[in-house]
């Protein structure tokens, strides 16, 4: 899991909880629980151990 500071204060609708996605480095990865005001929740189960590292997320939103 990987928090990142974005969230519905950024643009991000909290209607999306649970359903939309992001790219990260290529690989399309799942948003998880509830946007909140100033951040998410992604689900980087798939990157690799060397690509989730405090500060190495960079993430482009999508809806699914």
């Amino acid at each position: 899991m990987a928090t990142v500071a974005v969230g519905y204060a950024d643009g991000w609708l909290r209607t999306m909880s649970n359903r939309s996605v992001a790219f990260v480095d290529g690989v399309r990865v799942p948003q998880i629980g509830n946007i909140s005001m100033d951040s998410i929740t992604l689900d980087v189960s798939e990157l690799p151990q060397q690509r989730v590292l405090p500060g190495h997320l960079k993430a482009r939103a999508s809806s699914r």
